[in-house]
């Protein structure tokens, strides 16, 4: 049985526009989603401005995006290896089994940025709060990167931080090994699920979702 890849947007299934594990289940199916609308182009495209602007800031980068995503992980361990001041879009990995399947866990921060004899990593952000009410999902993105650098270091990473949408530096508390990886065997759970998990249907918890024509219609033909 091949292995499952979890990657941060696993993370980013479950939480946006709202917690729901039904998401993460049909996104496994294949079922297809709805197109990106104009108001998420829009952000999209502010978001790759903004971090855009943010690299100008750091000069001295080594664009591990440039290389091939075959060489990436082996050549963000090597400019580490090396004391590389900044990296761009670092590549890692670790393995792991959750809910009783082998998986392989990819994580791609934006930026590692030296600082004594570790590195902090540090997402660039266009939303102004990120807390556990507004934005869960870049908390438990950063604290997957965190796990994926202490696996690969074998030491945590000095801090982990926000670049947000107000230009401001704020730090992101790690929730723990333990915590990140009981969602992560949830999320395994919901993929691997011979049924639809229950997930309650409502218009200001579905709105934005890209399944919500599809659920949508169910929900009104059962009355439910």
């Amino acid at each position: 049985m091949d292995a499952i890849i979890l990657s941060s947007s696993d993370l980013h299934s479950y939480y946006r526009p709202s917690k729901c594990a039904l998401r993460v289940y049909l996104k496994q199916q294949g079922l297809p989603a709805g197109a990106e609308g104009p108001y998420e182009k829009i952000l999209r495209r502010l978001g790759e401005r903004h971090e855009q602007r943010y690299l100008e800031a750091f000069p001295a980068t080594e664009n591990i995006a440039a290389y091939p995503r075959s060489q990436r992980r082996r050549r963000t361990l090597e400019a580490v290896q090396h004391g590389a001041s900044v990296l761009y879009h670092p590549v890692f990995a670790a393995q792991c089994t959750l809910h009783g399947r082998s998986c392989d866990v990819w994580g791609e921060p934006d930026l590692l940025i030296r600082s004594g004899e570790g590195y902090i990593i540090r997402e660039v952000k266009m939303p102004l709060r990120i807390n556990e009410q507004d934005h869960p999902e870049i908390i438990r993105q950063l604290q997957l990167y965190s796990w994926l650098y202490a696996q690969t270091f074998q030491r945590p990473p000095v801090r982990l931080e926000v670049f947000n949408g107000a230009s401001a530096v704020e730090a992101v508390l790690d929730a723990g090994e333990e915590t990140l990886l009981q969602l992560l065997d949830a999320i395994v759970g919901w993929r691997c699920a011979t049924h639809e998990p229950f997930s309650p249907i409502g218009w200001s918890k579905c709105g934005g979702c890209g399944f919500h024509d599809y659920c949508w219609a169910r929900a009104w033909k059962a009355r439910d």
